[in-house]
């Protein structure tokens, strides 16, 4: 009889510890909460658009080390899932939680669906990867049904050092790393931090666990979750003190799912980012995510929009012709003028330098240079030039022996008395007046030169 009056007691006590609690009472994790835990009737239906469908379909606990060593045999007809705690903080074995291994090893082998959290800090994007790194390192051999979820709650470290797009940039790193190893992702946090710091539209892509305690029949939360505690100082047979009591909204995943992955929502890659495929299984709702790789630009031909010159620097440009991104380079100076035939300004003669100028095609710059002065062509005593007398030839000197005398007089008149023919060179030295002929006043210069006159 008294056995059966205990089993009584026992299974009053089990029926009371998944209901909603009535008293508020201390909280044994290590971390606070930010609501009271006082009782209230539990509503089976979800209280907003984004939950109209779902309805409490499962209920269950979340563990930690702060449970101690847990009589699993018993709680697996207690519950009908459990969330474990495997650690906290980044990637070093001092943070893993010291009944991780032993919790999760039992309701592998007991069939008890689970999903996973780890407690976060993480204050940079590089503490996010060693938090996901930490995750998955004590993840692997496992097979949780339920989401992988980070624990964004910490007032100390996070909330005072961390806006809402870095804390998102964090979540995001560990998210997409559990989704990248093949697991379910989700974020946990209080209604607190659901509704002022989490409130990025970016976290539908993943599963909500919402803490809500006190005399509430729903979290009160009006965007989508898969799972509330409602309780942290509920009571389940095989658990020493208490225990967070949870409860899950819509088909609960179980480990044997065979997945039938939809298209939930695409973002396009672009030149520059990644595009995302989001797939939902349409039997458990775990997701995945597919990375497209960014297209990179497709730049057409260069097109010259400033030409180079001679002495400065030109630019050519192309177009993406996807997102119209635009990249110049330039064209280098050729450093060398291209003349033209150039402009006589001032002509050379026989004694005085010319000057010619050119002007260069490209850049318009002008360059003088000097025409060197021809100097005189003498011919036949004469320059054939400027006419100037050779000044080598002696006038009067007709028959060019150097002198001037009566000889070169005879010759002359006979000459003008065409007796005999005078050469060029003669005529020139006969043409003693430099009127360009020989004449008798040329004969009438050379007497007189001859008696000194």
């Amino acid at each position: 009889m008294r056995r059966r009056v205990t089993a009584m007691i026992m299974a009053v006590l089990l029926l009371a510890a998944l209901a909603p609690p009535r008293a508020a009472a201390a909280d044994s994790r290590s971390y606070s909460r930010v609501f009271d835990d006082s009782g209230g009737t539990i509503r089976r239906t979800a209280e907003n658009s984004a939950q109209r469908s779902l309805t409490v379909t499962a209920k269950g606990i979340d563990v930690s080390h702060n449970q101690g060593t847990i009589d699993w045999e018993t709680v697996k007809d207690n519950v009908d899932f459990v969330i474990i705690r495997c650690g906290y903080g980044i990637n070093e074995t001092r943070y893993d939680d010291t009944q991780w291994k032993r919790n999760a090893d039992a309701c592998t082998r007991l069939g008890i669906p689970f999903g996973v959290y780890l407690y976060s800090y993480a204050e940079t994007d590089d503490e996010a990867r060693s938090e996901a790194a930490h995750a998955l390192r004590l993840l692997s051999g496992y097979k949780p049904s339920l989401p992988v979820y980070l624990d964004l709650e910490d007032e100390k470290y996070i909330a005072p050092n961390c806006t809402n797009a870095q804390i998102l940039s964090h979540a995001t790193i560990f998210c997409e790393a559990m989704e990248a190893a093949g697991y379910r992702a989700g974020v946990y946090a209080n209604r607190h931090w659901w509704t002022t710091k989490l409130t990025s539209s970016d976290y539908d892509r993943w599963d909500r666990w919402v803490a809500v305690y006190g005399p509430t029949d729903s979290p009160g939360y009006n965007k989508s979750y898969s799972c509330w505690q409602y309780s942290k100082t509920g009571s389940v047979g095989g658990i020493s003190g208490h225990v967070d009591l949870d409860y899950w909204y819509g088909e609960l995943p179980t480990a044997s799912c065979e997945h039938s992955f939809v298209l939930s929502s695409a973002t396009a890659a672009s030149c520059t980012a990644d595009g995302k495929q989001l797939y939902t299984c349409s039997k458990c709702g775990e997701t995945k995510t597919q990375t497209i790789a960014a297209l990179g630009h497709d730049y057409g031909a260069w097109t010259v929009v400033t030409p180079a010159t001679c002495v400065s620097d030109g630019v050519q440009r192309c177009v993406c012709s996807r997102c119209s991104a635009q990249k110049e380079t330039p064209i280098k100076a050729s450093g060398v003028h291209t003349w033209d035939d150039g402009e006589i300004i001032a002509a050379a003669t026989c004694t005085t330098d010319g000057k010619i100028r050119y002007t260069c095609r490209q850049c318009g710059e002008e360059q003088t240079d000097i025409i060197p002065c021809s100097g005189h062509s003498y011919t036949n005593g004469k320059c054939s030039v400027c006419g100037a007398a050779d000044p080598g030839l002696l006038l009067g000197d007709l028959n060019g022996d150097g002198a001037v005398s009566s000889a070169d007089a005879v010759l002359l008149s006979r000459a003008l008395a065409g007796l005999v023919d005078l050469t060029a060179v003669q005529r020139a030295a006969a043409d003693l007046n430099g009127d360009g002929a020989v004449s008798s006043a040329d004969i009438v210069l050379l007497a007189r030169r001859l008696v000194g006159r």
